[in-house]
């Protein structure tokens, strides 16, 4: 008894086996149990477009075998599978943005009007001329004697001035310092023209001796009854080799006096007291004595 509920319960699972068989590969339970026959091959048939809808394919009936009393097998439809229809999605559509119009805006032009401009006139001031200067004294009485303004020298600049000076003879000539206002005094070298004793060349030079300096500026040995000058016109005539070849040696020392001088439009007047009379200094380098 216990074989045959053996033998039953392997049917069973042999049967279950065949059709789940049957069922994968296509195979009928005869087919399982018996063996196939050979049939000529076909071409095969091209599968059927897939459906949206599942088809269950329905296997057919197991018939129980002899001596198994378990309920005969139910076959299960299998769904077939199907791919689903793609689902297009909409392409959105593009959205539209108003581009802002420039509109030309015209700027109005401002003209700005001249405006009027007071010009005021000042009347220059009248010249008030100068007064002429007419020389007096000595020095007018040369200039007389000369033309007055008609003259070489021409009219004054300014009035005669009284001051301090030094003067010097020398053999062909002499040396003349004098006090004046202005920053730097100057030493006048008035030179004879030959024999004449009343006219020739000049010559002006800055007085760079001071008080605090040496009195001799040179060791030159004068020849007997001669000197060599000292100060301000001993300097310049051992610094000037021209003016001490000019003049020679001094005849006599230095000798101060009450000077005077007078500016002209062309020179100037001094007054020598070594000469004894104004010595007319043109401004082209000559000199006059009266």
């Amino acid at each position: 008894m216990q074989n045959s509920c053996r033998i039953s319960i392997l049917n069973c699972i042999l049967a279950y086996l065949v059709l789940s068989a049957g069922c994968t590969f296509g195979i009928t339970p005869r087919e399982a149990f018996f063996g196939t026959t050979s049939t000529p091959s076909h071409s095969p048939t091209p599968a059927p477009s897939a459906t949206p809808s599942a088809t269950a394919t329905t296997a057919p009936p197991v018939t129980a075998l002899p001596g198994d009393t378990s309920p005969p097998l139910t076959n299960t439809p299998t769904p077939t599978r199907t791919r689903p229809p793609a689902i297009r999605r909409p392409t959105p559509a593009p959205t539209l943005t108003d581009t802002p119009t420039l509109t030309a805006t015209s700027t109005p032009t401002v003209t700005l009007s001249p405006s009027l401009t007071a010009t005021v006139t000042l009347a220059s001031p009248t010249a008030t001329p100068t007064a002429a200067i007419t020389p007096s004294g000595r020095f007018g009485k040369v200039w007389q004697q000369l033309g007055g303004p008609n003259s070489r020298i021409g009219t004054a600049t300014a009035v005669a001035v009284d001051t301090g000076g030094v003067e010097q003879l020398f053999q062909q000539g002499s040396m003349i310092w004098v006090d004046t206002p202005a920053a730097t005094d100057f030493i006048y070298v008035f030179y004879f023209a030959g024999t004449s004793r009343i006219q020739g060349n000049w010559q002006r030079y800055p007085d760079t001796w001071k008080p605090t300096d040496p009195e001799e500026s040179c060791t030159l040995a004068p020849p007997p009854g001669l000197f060599r000058p000292i100060r301000g016109i001993g300097r310049v005539w051992c610094e000037q080799e021209p003016v001490r070849k000019g003049l020679g040696w001094a005849t006599q020392g230095e000798q101060g006096y009450s000077a005077s001088y007078q500016l002209f439009q062309h020179g100037r007047m001094l007054w020598s007291q070594a000469q004894g009379g104004v010595i007319v200094v043109y401004e082209d380098g000559t000199w006059e004595s009266y």
